[in-house]
């Protein structure tokens, strides 16, 4: 789970019936919540479409490595 309070992002795990904080996502282990929190950050400022871009260029970039 992945939760955004207006100020950073968390991401939680469901270990056995507790969620516990992660710092990275399972999903996208290259996925941080220093990262996400970044561009929760930079969308006010942003237009969509380029935020989307960065984004879209980021994974591209992750998936070369």
């Amino acid at each position: 789970i992945w939760r955004y309070d207006g100020e950073l992002v968390s991401i939680f795990r469901l270990q056995g019936n507790d969620y516990m904080p992660q710092r990275t996502s399972l999903a996208f282990p290259k996925l941080t919540t220093q990262l996400l929190t970044e561009w929760m950050e930079s969308n006010p400022r942003v237009k969509r479409t380029e935020w989307l871009r960065q984004i879209r260029a980021w994974a591209r970039a992750i998936q070369e490595i």
